[in-house]
């Protein structure tokens, strides 16, 4: 009975550290996944500014008024399509390591229930 225990704690152990690390793995691939992408926006942005600013320069009477505002128009709507995708491709990327940290932890309490069934001389299902 003591072996059948400690058989018990070590494969828990294993089980648990083996799901813990692919659990780890997979968010710090969501991390960096999601880090690069609002890296990307925020460089959107950054160029968005630039041109904004660039173009407050050329203003030399009304009609440059007239095209300055049109142009900010443009940027506007520019930034929200981008925004618009950039937060929607963020969304599916965590829905993503939400599926994928499901499937983790299912595997790891299957294993954990198989090693309980056979520790306890109860039949598989």
């Amino acid at each position: 009975m003591q072996q059948k225990f400690i058989d018990l704690i070590s494969n828990f152990n294993e089980v648990t550290v083996g799901t813990t690390k692919e659990l780890m793995e997979a968010n710090a691939r969501a991390f960096k996944n999601y880090s690069q992408k609002q890296m990307e926006m925020m460089n959107g942005y950054t160029e968005t500014i630039k041109r904004q600013l660039g173009s407050v320069s050329e203003i030399k009477d009304e009609k440059g008024v007239q095209d300055y505002l049109k142009a900010q128009t443009t940027e506007m709507q520019k930034s929200a399509e981008t925004f618009y995708e950039s937060a929607k491709e963020s969304m599916e990327m965590i829905a993503e390591n939400t599926k994928e940290v499901n499937v983790l932890m299912r595997k790891g309490m299957d294993a954990a229930t198989a090693t309980l069934k056979s520790v306890s001389g109860e039949k598989g299902s």
